[in-house]
């Protein structure tokens, strides 16, 4: 902004034309609200005036400037908004694509787990994808896949277990069972 003083102002009739209808407009309404004026100045430049009637002492108190240089910071906040505002909105969807992405792995681990508490050992094989991963959801398909194999096992040692038993082999005399004398 510049400021201009024109003292020699002071006291005289303006020829301005911008000046002149603000001055219509009061001795019209005859209103001591402040208000608020655009108009082309005879240099072609548009200018915004802010006037009051200060009507006990019958001055009209001014203050103008182009409008480009008024509303020129107005202009540079719109677009420091506008880019922060595209910002958080990108934050946002990564936000909403990571928790996305992070509640379909966990779907698919809580369908594993219920899986395994079926007792279906082939709970694992939809978790391969996470297998050797460091963060929680790796560490508890890791898991999930161990304990199906431990159970596998288990099962498969049983399953001989009970297939000797069944063909008539005494289980004390089973490999890693002693005879009790």
């Amino acid at each position: 902004m510049h400021w201009e003083r024109k003292e020699e102002l002071l006291n005289t009739e303006t020829t301005d034309s911008g000046y002149q209808e603000i001055i219509r407009r009061i001795k019209t309404d005859g209103g001591t609200q402040a208000g608020t004026y655009t108009y082309e100045d005879d240099n072609g430049v548009e200018q915004l005036v802010v006037y009051k009637y200060l009507k006990d002492r019958r001055w009209v108190f001014m203050v103008r400037d182009s409008t480009a240089e008024v509303f020129g910071a107005v202009a540079q906040v719109r677009v420091a908004v506008g880019t922060l505002c595209a910002a958080v909105a990108v934050v946002i969807l990564v936000t909403l694509l990571i928790l996305y992405r992070q509640g379909r792995e966990l779907m698919a681990v809580e369908r594993a787990i219920r899986h395994l508490g079926s007792l279906n050992l082939s709970a694992d094989r939809e978790l391969e994808a996470f297998y050797g991963r460091k963060n929680e959801i790796g560490m508890i398909a890791q898991t999930i896949h161990d304990v199906c194999g431990y159970l596998r096992k288990t099962v498969e040692d049983m399953g001989g277990f009970w297939e000797r038993w069944r063909m008539g082999t005494s289980p004390s005399t089973l490999p890693g069972t002693r005879r009790s004398t």
